[in-house]
């Protein structure tokens, strides 16, 4: 039977996946509730309060009242804050989310929040394209003044290595401290804090930080940045640090990621608890951060069957089976034959000087096939 007749539109309605499909539009609101408009092309929503030109203060209550029509019972609505001078520091925030279409909310001002024209915007959620309206206000800010930066320690050192040891670089950071003041201590009503940026030219890493005194803020040294689509390492070099908050952005300092200082190697595989076969052939591998070209890489077969001469110390028994080997991170080993069935560790050296951590794994069994 057809559902179109003369001087009506028929109306589809099917359920697909959750989502109700009208006429080839979809409907949703937050929180798995779904409605279908009766006429959204005259639905309509009017912010009542506060009117065009009202001032505000920062840390006052505040009443924003609407009115809609035609928007469904079950819709959702959203209230956000745009700085007005969107061409100068602009930013906005937001209030409110899937609150129910009542008429009215509270909202107390950020008593950090800074003088200056904004905007406050209430919309509709959940019915396609957003409904809404918008008026200008004027808000006195706090005394709050911008956060400052007076220095960070340490102000340069080298990462932690990818590879957990034992071994720990002499100019290794792992946490930076911002001194300084204007740091939030607590989150206000919309969930702000210190937005803290570890920053190059073209990515950076965010980190948001509330401080404990107002002074003093800690963040740890990331190992990658980004920005949208852009992903890098951070390598070597100086780094913009600086902190943004409600009451404006700081002053920037600087941060120089070095190279690290103490060679070091850390054993990858074997590191305990393998079982390796007489006659077949394994990757040794291992991780040597800080070597110079020139410095070669010793690894040694040490059995952990101790020995002790009559009025000497203990020994244990060993013998090399690779010497000056480049650091490339792997070497093949095919345990010979002549090896005894046993527990043994292989521990790693450099040919030049020492190279900490490369004796730091439990030990693994050899065994007959």
């Amino acid at each position: 039977m057809s559902m179109h007749t003369k001087g009506s539109v028929g109306i589809i309605i099917a359920v697909v996946a959750g989502l109700i499909i009208v006429g080839g539009m979809g409907y949703y609101v937050s929180k798995n509730k779904f409605f279908t408009p009766t006429n959204v092309t005259s639905a309509s929503v009017t912010v009542v309060s506060p009117k065009n030109g009202e001032q505000w203060v920062a840390g006052t209550k505040q009443i924003i009242k609407w009115s809609s029509s035609n928007i469904p019972e079950k819709a959702a609505i959203g209230i956000q804050l745009a700085n007005h001078n969107l061409d100068e520091d602009g930013f906005w925030m937001g209030i409110a989310t899937d609150l129910p279409n009542s008429g009215e909310y509270t909202w107390e001002v950020p008593r950090a929040m800074k003088s200056g024209p904004y905007k406050i915007y209430i919309y509709t959620q959940g019915i396609g394209e957003k409904i809404g309206d918008d008026v200008l206000i004027d808000i006195s800010g706090s005394t709050a003044v911008s956060p400052k930066i007076s220095k960070i320690s340490p102000s340069s050192g080298s990462l932690p290595p990818s590879v957990t040891t034992e071994v720990i670089n002499r100019n290794e950071v792992k946490e930076i401290t911002i001194f300084g003041s204007g740091f939030i201590t607590k989150e206000d009503s919309s969930h702000r804090n210190n937005k803290v940026y570890f920053s190059s030219k073209t990515a950076f890493a965010l980190f948001n930080r509330l401080s404990p005194d107002g002074n003093t803020l800690t963040i740890s040294l990331p190992s990658q940045l980004g920005a949208g689509k852009i992903t890098e390492d951070v390598v070597p070099g100086t780094y913009e640090v600086f902190i943004e908050n409600m009451s404006g952005k700081s002053n920037s300092v600087t941060f120089v990621v070095e190279e690290p200082t103490t060679p070091s190697i850390a054993v990858i595989q074997p590191k305990g608890g393998e079982v390796w076969e007489i006659g077949s052939t394994y990757a040794v591998q291992w991780l040597g951060k800080n070597i110079s070209a020139n410095n070669k890489i010793n690894i040694a077969l040490r059995s952990e069957v101790p020995y002790k001469q009559e009025g000497a110390s203990t020994f244990f028994t060993a013998k090399y089976i690779f010497e000056n080997i480049i650091n490339d991170g792997q070497e093949n080993w095919t345990i010979p034959s002549d090896v005894t069935p046993g527990d043994y560790k292989l521990i790693f050296s450099c040919s030049l000087n020492s190279c900490p951590g490369g004796d730091e794994h439990n030990s693994f069994k050899i065994v007959s096939r």
